[in-house]
């Protein structure tokens, strides 16, 4: 006999995947390589691009202060209000 069938599972699951789209792949995969790359790279250039991650990620979340007054309910309700893509440090976007 198979399960019930569950609301809101379904529900949960459709919301997921109108959130999991090519796009917003393409920004997670964004962030990724920005953060492989920091890690990837030699003293002193390492400093400059955490530096430069450090300063677009404030600046994007700056206009967020209402989500909440730590960094991570800012950066949450960023990446899922508009999802704007972060620029790489190397300078490629």
């Amino acid at each position: 006999m198979s399960a019930p069938f569950d609301a809101e599972q379904f529900a949960r699951d459709a919301v997921w995947s109108e959130y999991v789209t090519e796009e917003k792949l393409s920004h997670l995969e964004a962030r990724i390589i920005a953060l492989e790359e920091i890690a990837a790279a030699r003293w002193p250039r390492r400093l400059v691009l955490l530096a430069r991650l450090g300063r677009e990620l404030r600046r994007k979340t700056a206009r967020y202060a209402y989500a909440g007054p730590s960094f991570g309910a800012r950066r949450d309700e960023q990446v899922f209000t508009d999802g704007e893509q972060l620029a790489l440090p190397g300078g490629a976007s």
